[in-house]
């Protein structure tokens, strides 16, 4: 009983541009792995040679040059005391990105928060609750005020589910002095 390669006797391409022989197929119809194979290291696209893989232009983010959190972080209370929801976002994100590791959980919370307000004023309650409940588990930690900010009270708004409140919150009004 002679196996042969594949059903046809063909070398088989893998989906990551490699080639490989097929497994061996008996006459019983089993098949037995083939000991030819012509493979990187791995079989991830991680493996292979840098010169063969590269980040999709589509994916590449540019980020402003953000020595510390301070500028973005206040440039997103402005605007989402604007009610400038999408804006704010961005604006908390790369105060977020740049932050130390004891000020990232706060960041992020904001940026739950704007998004939460965002989705629902999209109509959008599936993806606007899940934010909330991220945003209150974030945020929760930092009760009763951080960075000037009264996280107390916009933890009130978010639990209450009060969308039409939340811009108040970020206000020079609604904030801690």
């Amino acid at each position: 009983m002679n196996p042969t390669i594949g059903t046809d006797g063909n070398v088989s391409a893998t989906s990551s541009g490699s080639t490989r022989a097929m497994s061996a197929m008996t006459r019983s119809g089993g098949s037995i792995p083939s000991a030819v194979s012509k493979r990187w290291p791995g079989n991830n696209p991680s493996s292979f040679a840098r010169r063969n893989r590269s980040t999709p232009t589509s994916r590449i983010v540019a980020m402003p040059d953000v020595e510390d959190t301070s500028g973005s972080y206040e440039l997103g209370l402005a605007l989402a005391g604007a009610g400038e929801w999408f804006a704010a976002h961005e604006a908390f994100e790369t105060a977020w990105r740049v932050a130390p590791p004891s000020e990232r959980d706060f960041l992020q919370g904001l940026v739950h928060v704007v998004v939460w307000a965002y989705q629902a004023n999209r109509g959008r309650p599936i993806g606007a609750e899940r934010q909330r409940a991220k945003a209150q588990t974030r945020l929760a930690p930092y009760a009763p005020t951080h960075r000037d900010l009264n996280v107390a009270q916009l933890l009130e708004v978010v639990t209450a589910n009060a969308v039409e409140d939340l811009a108040r919150c970020f206000t020079a009004t609604g904030r801690s002095t």
